[in-house]
């Protein structure tokens, strides 16, 4: 997918320089990520007018993640994983396909 369609097919795009990985799961089921975002900026949203920070998300594979740059974070509703929804309070996944892009400067 390039930048264009993630950004469409997104329901929350976040710029941000704070994304880390603040736990996973393997074994039992299916593996997962989840990542925390510490601070971004929102340059889309098509269901909340507010998104509180930090925040999580899950991602079913492991992010390539380059702490030096800021990125844009692809995310859709969270499908699925009701009982980890709850207890983390996860709202979001990362988009299926989606690459990991670096923000461009200007």
């Amino acid at each position: 997918m390039n930048e264009d369609e993630c950004f469409q097919g997104s329901e929350l795009v976040l710029a941000s320089s704070g994304v880390k990985l603040a736990d996973s799961s393997k074994g039992r089921g299916k593996s997962f990520f989840l990542y925390k975002v510490n601070s971004g900026k929102v340059l889309k949203t098509v269901r909340d007018s507010a998104v509180e920070m930090p925040m999580m998300f899950l991602s079913q594979y492991k992010l390539k993640i380059k702490n030096t740059d800021s990125m844009y974070v692809y995310l859709k509703k969270l499908e699925g994983y009701r009982f980890i929804a709850k207890d983390r309070n996860l709202k979001y996944q990362w988009l299926k396909a989606a690459p990991v892009y670096n923000v461009k400067k200007k």
